[in-house]
């Protein structure tokens, strides 16, 4: 059974934590105003696109739990414009009090906007059921959408073992992302090139985790105009 620190342990801890994590989003302007966005929320987390038309927001709700953390609580996953209009709805994550134990969530997870492109989001959904015990060829499958957000999402590629994250190029739709093997302890490095639909990901490091010195590091990125690396 897991067992976390810090947890909330009644009501009163629950307004605590809604009044303190509570914030509200706004842009700050060089004269000094502040153009509020949206309302205030628990917010886990928010992006905004590259080409500064959208945000990628994250927001708790209710009900929290006492036997979980907060990363485990319901959340809306959401784009919005910048005026705090949601345009497209990535995910509602229910309360997540039945993960496996190393497993994953099934829902839409690590999300994040491709640097080189002006607003176009990837995230991660799990093939396996989100347990690493359950037999699968393909553990997780990349998906994208662009802005205006009007079509529906298109798979980038399938991958065998559990995804661990990405890095893209410059130029040419350049992916680089990671996958993990639980019972080998093998952790891949691949590319692919993530605007061609049905490419097939070229491997380009496979080490086991614990093996420091044939490990071939990360990628070295750069600042781009946009803010992003």
């Amino acid at each position: 059974m897991q067992t976390f620190q810090d947890l909330l342990r009644s009501p009163n801890d629950e307004k605590l934590f809604e009044f303190y994590a509570t914030s509200q989003l706004g842009i700050v302007s060089v004269d000094g105003k502040i153009k509020e966005i949206g309302q205030p929320a628990i917010f886990e987390d928010q992006q905004n696109s590259p080409d500064g038309n959208y945000i990628l927001t994250s927001r708790i709700q209710r009900p929290f739990t006492y036997l979980f953390p907060a990363s485990r609580f319901p959340k809306e996953v959401e784009i919005w414009d910048m005026n705090g209009k949601a345009v497209y709805k990535v995910t509602s994550v229910p309360l997540q009090d039945n993960l496996p134990v190393q497993g994953v969530t099934t829902f839409p997870r690590s999300y994040g906007w491709i640097p080189t492109e002006p607003a176009t989001l990837v995230w991660a959904e799990a093939l396996d059921g989100g347990n690493p015990k359950n037999k699968a060829d393909f553990r997780d499958k990349l998906m994208k959408i662009s802005a205006p957000f009007s079509a529906s999402p298109g798979e980038i590629v399938k991958i065998e073992n559990r995804y661990q994250g990405s890095a893209f190029g410059e130029r040419d739709g350049v992916m680089l992302f990671y996958d993990y093997n639980r019972d080998t302890q093998r952790r891949r490095i691949l590319a692919i090139d993530y605007r061609n639909q049905g490419a097939k990901p070229k491997t380009i490091s496979d080490l086991n985790i614990n093996d420091r010195y044939g490990d071939i590091g990360q990628p070295v990125t750069k600042r781009l105009p946009n803010g992003f690396s």
